[in-house]
């Protein structure tokens, strides 16, 4: 794939400063859609992570 090109970029997950939920969480799904199991797998447990993280902060 082109340097170009959006398609460069299979799995986008923020702005290199600060890691977006809602791309996690879509990373997650598009890694299971094209079959990357390891891919899903980590990111499952990154996703988990910052819920753990999110709900400590919020106590």
């Amino acid at each position: 794939m082109g340097e170009d090109t959006k398609g460069r970029y299979r799995f986008p997950y923020g702005d290199f400063r600060t890691l977006h939920r809602c791309a996690v969480i879509s990373g997650e799904s598009r890694a299971g859609q094209y079959k990357h199991g390891t891919i899903e797998k980590a990111l499952k447990g990154l996703l988990e992570a910052i819920d753990r993280k999110a709900a400590r902060d919020d106590s």
